[in-house]
């Protein structure tokens, strides 16, 4: 019997890793886990991370849409904990690498969830100071152009 290759365990255990992750994020939202903004956002980078991520797969494997539904959560989360600079900080993350996903994939099947994951740092930050700047930072990260491209062309609009 011939061993497995390499590269064939190392992404055997990253989806072992994901599953595990994903669970423990469902086990903590099903039981209301109310964590702190510093724990909160270290999930929050984990799970953009996850979902984010650009394999070498073939074309047309999906995304991690569980990691995406995190990532909504979370930041929504700190936007209700009044922690804007930090959902600032982690929705530029979320753009860099969304924006490569979504310009290595064939048809940019997350770019809704990126989207819904952005909306309410957007709504959040359009009455917070420094929301001019976030949102030309947010443009400035947008490898394709065009996530939440209307609203943060009219954020970055507004005189602060």
């Amino acid at each position: 019997m011939e061993g497995i290759k390499k590269a064939d365990l190392v992404e055997l255990l990253l989806r072992v890793t994901q599953e595990e992750k994903a669970s423990e994020w469902l086990l903590e939202h099903e039981v209301y886990l109310d964590k702190p903004v510093d724990l909160l956002a270290h999930d929050i980078d984990a799970a953009i991370d996850i979902a984010t991520q650009v394999d070498e797969l073939p074309h047309g494997h999906d995304y991690n849409w569980r990691a995406y539904e995190v990532v909504q959560r979370g930041l929504s989360q700190l936007i209700q904990k009044d922690a804007i600079e930090e959902a600032k900080r982690l929705s530029l993350k979320l753009m860099d690498k969304g924006s490569e996903q979504v310009e290595c994939s064939d048809e940019g099947p997350m770019t809704e969830e990126i989207e819904s994951c952005l909306q309410p740092v957007i709504a959040a930050v359009a009455g917070a100071p420094g929301g001019r700047k976030w949102a030309l930072q947010m443009l400035t990260q947008d490898r394709v152009g065009f996530l939440c491209d209307k609203q943060l062309s009219e954020l970055s609009s507004q005189p602060e």
